[in-house]
């Protein structure tokens, strides 16, 4: 029935007598019956055209089709006789059962995990600001230190045993997420990973059958059937494309598996069908106690290990000779058993073919033999518990592969902090692209060229351990990304604490967890004192001291140095390794000697972050601030001819006061010298008015600040333009007519002036959209309470503004400063 239209075509009533001799077939049982007259018929998967064998398809399609096939025939035929089989097998005909499952393959919480590992050492506890931190030994503090998560400088930790009143034990949760996890398809990332027990080949080899049995669901004309299949998605997909979705999922995961086993796509698909034969060919007897549920975390690693144990596991390890057998079958296929190049290409065992030198240029001719590479050597390993160091290396051989990279990173995030940090506003980041960045940088040609490959070495890194570096905290859809191109923001390369910039500080992280737990695991296994090991803060590492190599440059040619390869026509090939030899020479070159890794902060922070209330707050107590005198403050506002002077000068107050609310100065030290000495910035370029270098001292930044800010909103009010652009919406309403007269009041009890700089100086600090909260909640509060709550210092002069909302505060803003300009207007006049 899947003749070429060059033959003769199958008459519907050879199809009618195909379908009664298939439901004659004793050995069928009822499903297995359905599913032959589906294919007779070529009525499968009918919500998925390419499941349909037609004319002229490609030999791709029908290679994937015929996989999904003999999975769905496979697991039909024995979900009865073997129990392990049932989750597949109930994932193609019935995911409605599996709704809320831990489903085979998927990726769990990977920081619950290491908290738990840990845990067993010690014992967690949280910060005031709820980051967790661990205390080995007894799990009892003995000193105090600082919280090291991004921004937070909170006390931990205790004396004598006795925890910080403000600190508290972790409550670990678990945040792995059931149903189908992986999302679409990311051509970038070419890597498998393993999960669990089950190493990269063996987690794509079962994440492929899951594929394909969700894949069958989802062509099922059965709406709830459809929908369950949607719902495991998390809706990343629309019902009507879900079955495209999964089939375009297990293209990638076949790819993910050539990658990983050394192979070509189609020694791939031989493979997996090795898999599957071994799946129906499970003894009924060994698998009466397999798990058949999947509601916990461990029900899923036991059905796993079980699946692993007695499918992929045996499927992996016969490899070579599996896939042989698999194109034996094919040549001695009789439409194909007399095509010489054929017998040729496949290596049909006791055939002598002769092929001509015009045959031998064929590109299809050659096979791709045994490839010699870490997963073939990992594979041979399985099977010796001799070497724990080798075995241990090789485990975690997929996340160590980017350490190489690890010190051209830290030398990009150090450029990126000395050129961005406290200079770039939240939306100038997000806003600018790579390709902007690296045209408008005014850097030298060379300098590029070395910028670029810098963020190369970082876009590698992410490439390998994104999956990994993404599980490590929760995070939102906008704050993850797939890799780093000249379109992408260049928000994602600065480390930050939020946003797309979270991950470039998690990768650094990630990073020097895999060198020193790697480390650790190595002084465990050959019996050595941690404190041996040298240690070095990420800002000197070097390669000498990292865990580093290259994979095809390093790690190969040591492995191709110690294995003997034989090749015997008609056999194939056979490959053994000196594994000895091998792991002390993989000891000597890549861990001894390397050094344990001191984390150092590398944080941009943006210079609207410096509206912060922490930092406020600590500049006033670390330099005690004075207003400037109305006389020189008019001065400096005429003395900005553009809004441009404005932007300038307020730019660069920033950066002066971010510094300063961190380290402290003195109070009467003129603010353009500590601009000068201190931050090398020339007085006369940064801060344009002449009055404000001559008349600022440090104790007056804050008051200029406030300055600068109603200056600049004035001026942008004038152009018409928003100047709350990054106001949350919710504190933008429309100031209704009966709240006028209350507003009226509240401005007879200030000088308009100091009512605008306080009142502005709270709207840019506490409702900014950077801060990432619901800021919903808030909008019901009266202004009073917003400042009581922000600067009990002046709260009693603002109780007259109790009961205006805080949904209206800028609109409030708005009328004082507009009542102002007419005042002004009436004064002049």
């Amino acid at each position: 029935c899947n003749a070429d239209m060059s033959q003769q075509q199958v008459t519907d009533e050879f199809r009618e007598r195909l379908i009664e001799i298939v439901q004659s077939l004793s050995s069928f049982n009822t499903e297995d019956k359905t599913l032959a007259a589906c294919l007779i018929g070529n009525a499968q998967c009918p919500n998925l055209d390419v499941m349909q064998v037609t004319p002229r398809q490609s030999d791709e399609v029908r290679s994937f089709s015929a996989l999904v096939i003999h999975i769905i025939s496979a697991l039909t035929h024995t979900a009865q006789a073997n129990p392990l089989n049932s989750i597949l097998h109930t994932l193609a005909s019935n995911p409605v059962e599996l709704l809320g499952s831990f489903l085979p393959s998927m990726p769990e919480d990977n920081l619950f995990l290491a908290q738990q590992a840990f845990g067993e050492s010690g014992q967690w506890y949280v910060c005031p600001n709820d980051h967790p931190y661990l205390i080995t030994e007894c799990g009892n503090p003995v000193e105090e230190y600082q919280c090291t998560a991004p921004g937070c400088h909170a006390r931990i930790g205790g004396q004598k045993h006795k925890l910080l009143s403000d600190n508290q034990k972790a409550h670990l949760t678990d945040e792995s997420q059931r149903g189908y996890i992986p999302g679409a398809p990311n051509v970038h990332n070419r890597n498998a990973v393993p999960e669990r027990s089950l190493t990269p080949a063996a987690t794509q080899l079962l994440r492929i059958m899951v594929d394909a049995a969700l894949l069958w669901a989802a062509s099922s004309e059965d709406e709830a059937i459809q929908q369950a299949v949607v719902d495991m998605t998390h809706a990343i997909a629309r019902t009507s494309h879900i079955a495209a979705f999964y089939w375009s999922r297990l293209k990638h995961d076949v790819s993910l598996l050539a990658v990983a086993v050394g192979k070509g796509e189609d020694d791939t698909l031989m493979l997996t069908h090795q898999a599957v034969r071994c799946m129906s060919e499970l003894p009924r007897k060994s698998m009466q106690r397999a798990q058949t549920s999947l509601s916990t975390r461990k029900e899923r690693a036991a059905w796993e290990e079980a699946f692993s144990t007695h499918v992929l596991q045996p499927a992996l390890q016969e490899m070579e000779t599996g896939i042989q057998e698999g194109w034996d079958l094919v040549t001695g296929d009789r439409r194909l058993g007399n095509d010489p190049l054929m017998q040729a290409v496949f290596e049909a065992r006791g055939n002598s073919v002769s092929i001509g030198p015009e045959g031998v240029l064929l590109p299809s001719l050659w096979r791709y033999r045994v490839l010699v590479n870490v997963d073939h050597l990992s594979r041979t390993l399985r099977n010796t518990n001799n070497h724990p160091v080798l075995s241990s290396f090789l485990r975690h051989e997929h996340s160590l592969r980017a350490l190489q990279y690890l010190p051209n990173i830290v030398r990009l995030q150090r450029f990126l902090l000395d050129r961005f940090n406290r200079r770039i506003t939240r939306t100038s980041a997000s806003k600018t692209t790579v390709k902007q960045f690296l045209r408008n940088c005014g850097l030298s040609p060379q300098e590029r060229d070395t910028t670029q490959k810098l963020m190369e070495s970082f876009n590698r890194a992410w490439m390998l351990v994104r999956e990994s570096v993404v599980g490590l905290f929760p995070h939102s859809q906008d704050e993850v990304f797939e890799h780093i191109s000249k379109s992408s923001s260049l928000h994602c390369l600065l480390p930050t604490e939020t946003g797309p910039g979270r991950c470039a500080s998690a990768l650094v992280s990630y990073l020097v967890g895999v060198q020193n737990e790697f480390l650790l695991e190595y002084c465990r296994i050959t019996s050595r004192s941690t404190t041996s090991l040298p240690s070095v803060s990420i800002l000197d590492a070097t390669s000498a001291q990292l865990v580093a190599y290259d994979t095809d440059h390093h790690l190969l040619p040591l492995v191709m140095a110690h294995c003997q390869y034989t090749l015997e026509v008609g056999k194939g090939t056979h490959v053994e390794y000196s594994l000895a030899a091998l792991e002390k020479q993989l000891e000597q070159r890549f861990i001894v000697g390397r050094a344990n890794l001191e984390k150092q902060e590398l944080r941009v922070v943006f210079s609207d972050d410096v509206r912060n209330s922490s930092d406020l707050t600590s500049l006033r107590r670390r330099v005690p601030q004075e207003p400037l005198s109305s006389v020189v403050q008019h001065q400096i506002v005429s003395e900005l001819q553009s809004l441009p002077d404005v932007f300038k000068a307020l730019g660069n107050v920033e950066i002066a006061l971010g510094l300063l609310a961190s380290s402290g100065g003195l109070e009467e030290r003129p603010l353009s010298e500590y601009l000068d000495n201190v931050l090398r910035m020339a007085p006369a370029e940064c801060l344009v008015s002449p009055q404000l270098q001559k008349s600022c001292l440090l104790k007056h930044i804050l008051s200029l600040w406030q300055i600068l800010q109603v200056e600049k909103n004035r001026r942008l009010v004038s152009n018409g333009q928003d100047p709350f652009e990054n106001v949350d919406e919710v504190f933008k309403q429309e100031l209704p007519e009966e709240l006028v007269e209350d507003v009226d009041e509240v401005l007879k009890s200030f000088h308009c002036d100091v009512f605008l700089r306080e009142l502005l100086e709270f709207i840019e600090v506490n409702l900014g959209m950077q801060h990432n909260v619901d800021q919903g909640s808030r909008a019901e509060w009266s202004i009073f309470d917003g400042m009581a709550e922000y600067l009990p210092s002046v709260s009693e002069k603002w109780e007259v503004a109790e009961g205006i909302p805080l949904a209206y505060v800028t609109s409030v803003w708005l009328y004082a400063l507009e009542k102002q300009n007419r005042s002004a207007s009436h004064s002049i006049y």
